[in-house]
């Protein structure tokens, strides 16, 4: 059975052969507004490490620029990153 969870090693794999991450929203950056775990943490290593990231939320109820300020109070938006909402 194929392990869900990377072990260290695996996780530096990844992290050396991926260019840019995709980050859904709601539920994997945030639930209810509130950060999930370490999230800021994560997003650290992976720009200390070149990578891209980019955001996504299919929820309409907001366009891309109210996602920047949501993401931006909340100090995980950072100049570089992308968001891409269905509310565009």
């Amino acid at each position: 059975m194929k392990k869900l969870i990377p072990n260290n090693q695996n996780a530096s794999e990844i992290l050396q052969k991926t260019k840019v991450f995709l980050l859904d929203l709601d539920g994997t950056v945030y639930i209810d507004g509130e950060l999930i775990g370490e999230v800021i943490e994560t997003l650290k290593t992976f720009r200390a490490n070149g990578k891209r990231l980019v955001f996504l939320t299919n929820n309409s109820s907001k366009n891309d620029s109210d996602y920047v300020t949501r993401l931006t109070n909340l100090k995980v938006f950072e100049s570089g990153d992308t968001v891409y909402s269905s509310g565009r």
